[in-house]
């Protein structure tokens, strides 16, 4: 799902524009995290007690969010990480994070970094019980957004 700053600058217009005249000369870098939506979808049912309906279009919303805000950014401002894909291979990731921040990836740093990661990606998904009508609507619901191709329930 989206964070508190995507969500602000979705909602308000100018924001992006405002933004980019007060850290004139620093260029604007954004990392847009993605997830299989089947775990945020589950987190916020479990921690935040929702409904299944209500979480869903709450993930959806904010992937709308995101793709608006996509639109304004040019593809030096916009880094897209898979999470799975971070935690599977850290140091790698990160090192395409820092250049993309403008900052040297050095190899102390990048092992540091991962050292501290989960071996592998949470499953957030099997903390509830899905309904084989809640997976489908899902995976309907997923085809509306480039960035979240190739995930699935089983993954």
């Amino acid at each position: 799902t989206t964070g508190s700053s995507t969500q602000q600058l979705a909602q308000i217009p100018n924001l992006l524009e405002k933004l980019r005249k007060v850290m004139k000369p620093v260029s604007l870098r954004f990392i847009h995290v993605i997830r299989n939506p089947y775990d945020p979808i589950s987190i916020m049912m479990v921690r935040g007690k929702r409904t299944f309906e209500n979480a869903s279009e709450h993930y959806f919303a904010s992937c709308q969010m995101l793709l608006d805000l996509r639109n304004h950014l040019s593809a030096s401002e916009l880094l897209s990480v898979r999470y799975e894909d971070f935690v599977n291979q850290p140091q790698k990731n990160l090192a395409e994070i820092c250049i993309f921040l403008g900052l040297e990836p050095t190899p102390g740093y990048l092992k540091a970094c991962a050292n501290i990661l989960n071996e592998s990606p949470e499953r957030s998904r099997r903390l509830v019980k899905w309904e084989t009508d809640w997976v489908e609507h899902v995976k309907s619901r997923m085809a509306q957004y480039d960035f979240l191709a190739g995930y699935s329930f089983e993954d």
